[in-house]
């Protein structure tokens, strides 16, 4: 398999501290290419990113192994992005 070469400047923007949230990760590989990587049905992986909380070790540490980052790095992504997505109301939908 041929790693994206976006790959390695998320890799770069994660080492220095420029990433916080999983979904900036998506700012730089579209969802589609991360999608086909994971293996996962696109309906899957949009599920999991309005929902990180639903994301397994299993993806993250498949996800860290594309990105050639360490485990702790996307869990943490992973993690802060569920304390943003709290602190944002939800919106109530109108009938």
């Amino acid at each position: 398999m041929i790693r994206d070469h976006r790959y390695e400047t998320v890799r770069k923007l994660i080492t220095t501290g420029q990433l916080d949230t999983f979904r900036e990760i998506i700012d730089t590989v579209p969802k589609t290419v991360i999608r086909k990587d994971l293996g996962m049905h696109h309906d899957t992986f949009d599920r999991l990113l309005n929902n990180p909380t639903k994301f397994t070790f299993a993806n993250a540490i498949r996800l860290a192994s594309l990105i050639q980052v360490d485990e702790m790095a996307v869990v943490k992504m992973l993690y802060n992005q569920c304390v943003v997505d709290r602190k944002i109301p939800k919106r109530k939908k109108q009938s």
